[in-house]
């Protein structure tokens, strides 16, 4: 990072929930110069795009998504193993249920069931994407735009789905852990693997 007065600064205005030390936000240049070698994924000036050099560079970009895939594949299995254990803790049964425990609550279970089921099937799906694009990139200059292609469509299956399963297992676990489950002390609690 750079210090004050070096053109570059990171404004405030990235403060998502559960988004703290993602490096994400804006970053803005003021008088900066900035050498074309110095840019990630930089495609070569004097080539265009079907130059094979230029086609393998563009692996760049789905090699970030490939990665989200997978850390998005990683916090939900681990939001869900945190609200299992707290369900067979700590949640207590719906009141007319008749049950001791919430973990006997039919329910729960199916619910539980589902989203492990899909976590199961997104990580498979990442795993895919990356296994596609290590052959991808080993290709090297012989890579072909239609192999590129299949690679971009794994991909953004692997993201489209790790992003969803994130989204509706992080919002479904509260329907199987209860309100006191939203506590502020239950979110200070370190995540156990």
């Amino acid at each position: 990072m750079h210090g004050s007065g070096s053109g570059i600064s990171h404004p405030p205005d990235w403060d998502n929930l559960g988004q703290r030390l993602t490096a994400s936000g804006s970053v803005a240049f003021d008088d900066v110069r900035v050498g074309q070698g110095d840019v990630l994924g930089t495609f070569p000036a004097d080539e265009d795009e079907s130059s094979p050099r230029h086609l393998r560079l563009s692996l760049v970009s789905l090699a970030f998504q490939a990665v989200l895939a997978q850390v998005l594949v990683g916090i939900t299995a681990g939001a869900i193993n945190e609200a299992t254990r707290y369900t067979r803790d700590r949640s207590r049964p719906w009141p007319a249920s008749g049950l001791e425990q919430a973990v006997d609550d039919p329910h729960v279970l199916t619910g539980y069931g589902e989203l492990t089921a899909a976590l199961d099937a997104a990580r498979l799906l990442a795993d895919h994407a990356t296994r596609a694009l290590t052959e991808a990139d080993a290709r090297g200059p012989a890579l072909t735009p239609t192999e590129r292609g299949r690679t971009a469509l794994t991909v953004s299956a692997a993201k489209v789905v790790s992003s969803r399963l994130a989204t509706d297992a992080t919002s479904r676990i509260f329907e199987f852990t209860g309100a006191r489950a939203t506590a502020r002390a239950t979110g200070a609690r370190p995540v156990l693997a």
